[in-house]
């Protein structure tokens, strides 16, 4: 009797999330629907919310891939939130090609404070590996900038049960625009 309380709660639960996500996504889509191409992958397109510049007003990334590309190519744009509710596109990458690479495959897009980080996870039979690349608002500049980049994998054999950790900052990259990002 438990098991089944826990089952009904759990569907309840995850039916309510599916809800309340997918609402979210469709509104925010709605906002910018424009700018998505007709050849888009409609199972493809994704928006996160978040305040990508410190303005306090809420602002979209797009993120979709095209039907008459690689399927590893992704696009995504940064909508800034104005003042009467409406959206400017800000900045756009249609160079990113990550994934479906090597195994590793787009996970999400977290927002917080001015920095949004893509992450990207790969499994495999004997080894994981979770990837997050990370950009900053900066004021000066007025654009987003390439702030770090972190990986880490796992290889039951070759790891002897450590990841392999990389970080990397501006300060071994220099400064790269995330419209730039992919480019080089």
């Amino acid at each position: 009797m438990q098991k089944l309380k826990f089952t009904v709660y759990f569907a309840t639960a995850s039916l309510f999330c599916y809800h309340v996500n997918c609402n979210g996504q469709e509104k925010s889509l709605n906002k910018v629907n424009d700018f998505v191409p007709e050849s888009a992958i409609r199972s493809e397109i994704r928006t996160y919310n978040g305040d990508l510049n410190r303005d306090n007003f809420e602002d979209i990334i797009l993120r979709f891939k095209m039907s008459n590309e690689p399927e590893y190519r992704e696009h995504f744009y940064l909508f800034i939130g104005q003042k009467n509710g409406n959206y400017k596109l800000a900045a756009k990458n249609d160079s990113l090609e990550l994934d479906d690479v090597d195994g590793t495959i787009f996970d999400k897009i977290v927002i917080k404070n001015g920095y949004f980080s893509l992450e990207y996870i790969g499994y495999g039979n004997t080894s994981g590996s979770y990837e997050i690349i990370t950009f900053k608002y900066s004021d000066k500049n007025k654009n987003w900038l390439l702030h770090r980049q972190d990986s880490k994998f796992f290889h039951r054999y070759f790891t002897e049960g450590n990841p392999t950790e990389n970080k990397t900052t501006q300060k071994d990259f220099g400064k790269i625009l995330f419209e730039d990002y992919g480019f080089w």
